[in-house]
C-alpha cells in the first residue's frame, strides 16, 4: 500500500510541476508580446515626433547661409518664386493661344498648316500639350485668327507675328502698340498716341520686310480698343463712338476713309467674331453688327455705311 501510495504522490508532484512550467512559460510569451508592443509604439511615437518637427512643404528650398558662416537656413521657394498662372487666352480655329503671367506665350491644338508658330517647317500635325511659342518674352497683349495667324505686344511696344507655317518675326517700325488685333487678311494696331495703323498679312514663309506696308488710318484719334473682322476694321473711341472702314483685300491698296456707325454709342468693349462684330455698351446690353448677314434677333437698325449694308442686333434682350 504504501509503494502505491508513493508513486502517486510522484505522479502527482509531476503534474503539479509540469502545470507550473507551462505557466511560466506563457507568462514568458506574454511578457515579450507586451515588451514588442511597448518597443512599437515607442517608435512610433518617435518617427511621428519627428514627421512633425519636419515642414510639410514640397517646394524646393534655397539655403542661404548664417551670419556666423556656421550653419545654413532653409527658405521655402514659395516666398521666393511666384506662382504662374495664364492671363488670357485666345481661340482660334482648333488651336488655343495662351499668355502666362510670366510674359511667355504658350499654344496647343492643331499645327496642320503651322498654325501654331512653333518651327519653320511642320514637324507635327497636333498637340494636346501646351508648348512655348519661342523668341517672345515680356508679352502682354496677343491675338489669334480663324486663319491661323496670330500677334502678340511686347512690354517694349513691339508687335511680333507669327503662325500660318511662320516663326514669330518682327513688324518694323512700331514701337508703342498697346493693343492689336489680328485678321485673316489684315492687322490692326493701337499706338499710345491713339491712333490706329493697319497692314495686310503677307504669305507664307515671306519676310516681313518685303511685304508690310503700314497704313495710318486717317481722322481717328482717342481711340481706346480696335478690332479686325473680315474685311472689316473697327476702333472705339473714348467717348463710346465706334468707327468702322475697309481693309484692301488686294497688295498695294490703301484701306478706306473711316466711318462713324451712327446705331451704336455709349460703347465700352468690342470685340470681332468671323465678319461680324460684337460690342458691350455701358448699360450691360450686347450688340452684334451684321453685314448682311440674316439674324434671328430683332433688329434695332439697319443702315448704310460707306456702302456696305449692316443690320445691329441687341442681343441681350433675345437671351434674357
Amino acid at each position: 500500500m504504501q509503494s502505491v501510495n508513493s508513486s502517486d504522490h510522484i505522479a502527482k508532484e509531476k503534474r503539479s510541476t509540469s502545470r507550473l512550467n507551462n505557466r511560466s512559460k506563457g507568462n514568458v510569451k506574454k511578457t515579450r508580446r507586451f515588451t514588442i508592443a511597448i518597443a512599437t509604439t515607442l517608435v512610433a511615437s518617435s518617427l511621428l515626433m519627428e514627421l512633425a518637427a519636419v515642414p510639410t512643404t514640397h517646394a524646393a528650398t534655397n539655403m542661404s547661409p548664417s551670419t556666423s558662416n556656421t550653419s545654413v537656413q532653409p527658405t521655402s521657394s514659395s516666398s521666393v518664386e511666384k506662382k504662374l498662372y495664364y492671363t488670357a487666352v485666345q481661340g482660334a480655329y482648333y488651336y488655343t493661344v495662351a499668355l502666362r503671367s510670366d510674359g511667355s506665350v504658350w499654344a496647343w491644338g492643331r499645327n496642320l498648316w503651322g498654325e501654331l508658330g512653333v518651327s519653320d517647317n511642320v514637324r507635327y500635325r497636333h498637340t494636346f500639350s501646351p508648348i512655348r511659342i519661342p523668341k517672345l518674352s515680356n508679352v502682354t497683349v496677343i491675338s489669334s485668327s480663324g486663319g491661323g495667324n496670330n500677334a502678340a505686344i511686347q512690354a517694349d511696344g513691339t508687335i511680333w507675328e507669327w503662325g500660318n507655317g511662320n516663326m514669330p518675326r518682327h513688324v518694323p517700325n512700331i514701337t508703342s502698340a498697346t493693343n492689336v488685333s489680328i485678321g485673316a487678311f489684315s492687322t490692326i494696331a493701337l499706338l499710345q498716341d491713339g491712333t490706329v495703323r493697319s497692314w495686310q498679312n503677307p504669305p507664307q514663309a515671306v519676310a516681313l520686310e518685303q511685304t508690310r506696308k503700314l497704313h495710318t488710318i486717317s481722322g481717328l484719334k482717342d481711340i481706346i480698343q480696335v478690332e479686325s473682322a473680315g474685311l472689316h476694321g473697327y476702333a472705339l473711341k473714348k467717348d463710346g463712338s465706334v468707327w468702322t472702314w475697309n481693309e484692301p483685300n488686294e497688295p498695294g491698296k490703301a484701306p478706306s476713309k473711316p466711318t462713324k456707325l451712327k446705331d451704336l454709342y455709349n460703347i465700352s468693349s468690342i470685340t470681332g467674331a468671323d465678319a461680324s462684330l460684337l460690342a458691350l455698351d455701358k448699360k450691360g446690353k450686347a450688340w452684334q453688327l451684321d453685314l448682311g448677314a440674316k439674324s434671328p434677333l430683332s433688329s434695332r437698325a439697319q443702315s448704310e455705311e460707306d456702302g456696305c449694308q449692316f443690320k445691329l442686333y441687341v442681343i441681350t434682350d433675345y437671351f434674357w
